[in-house]
């Protein structure tokens, strides 16, 4: 579907009620003082027709993450990230900007919403009996990789239930909460690498 069907959403009622939903769901992320995300990601090739899925546990707090997926542990602190490959004793540190975050943390969208692009809030659904609000983002920079992100939250709690990225090459990626807690009281050292844990390990300094 074209960006520009949309063009003028961000003006309309419609619009502004997409925006409440997802300030409403920022803020249920923000004043929180630990979530931990159990998810499912199913990567979509609609012209290969291809799928490949893969469990995930995410941890955040304020800005900070730690996202672990398969044979792959990213650490982000609010300033500095690690990413850590196990199999292959080597961890990766650089200084992320907002846009690169946004590829690697999947909710990192909920805080990038406000700028850059067009807003619209679809039908309401009712996933695993939890009635849920349904939001599309459109992004204003024909360069994203991306043309449309569907996010449902639950009406009640606010919480994500999923986020669906819809790829401009055919490729749909999906992920879906299978488990959420929340107000964990997270030490910020959670989201620390410390390679001195690692001596053997090769560091690939990018900052």
């Amino acid at each position: 579907m074209s960006v520009s069907v949309f063009a003028q959403s961000q003006y309309t009622p419609d619009a502004a009620e997409a925006k409440n939903i997802l300030d409403k769901t920022a803020q249920a992320l923000q004043k929180n003082t630990g979530i931990k995300a159990v998810f499912s990601l199913t990567v979509d090739n609609s012209q290969t027709n291809e799928k490949q899925a893969i469990d995930g546990t995410l941890w955040l707090k304020d800005n900070k993450f730690k996202l672990v997926v398969s044979d792959m542990e990213t650490y982000y602190n609010g300033k500095t990230q690690w990413v850590y490959m196990p199999d292959d004793e080597e961890v990766t540190i650089s200084t992320p900007d907002a846009e690169e975050l946004e590829e690697i943390n999947p909710t990192a969208i909920i805080s990038s919403y406000k700028k850059g692009y067009k807003l619209k809030k679809d039908n309401d659904k009712t996933i695993d009996g939890k009635a849920a609000f349904v939001v599309c983002i459109y992004p204003d920079d024909r360069t994203k990789p991306y043309h449309r992100i569907e996010i449902i939250v639950e009406k009640i709690s606010y919480n994500i239930l999923s986020i669906n990225t819809y790829g401009k090459n055919g490729t749909n990626t999906l992920i879906k909460i299978k488990k959420y807690e929340k107000d964990l009281n997270l030490a910020d050292t959670l989201f620390n690498f410390d390679t001195k844990k690692y001596p053997k390990i090769e560091i690939i300094d990018l900052r």
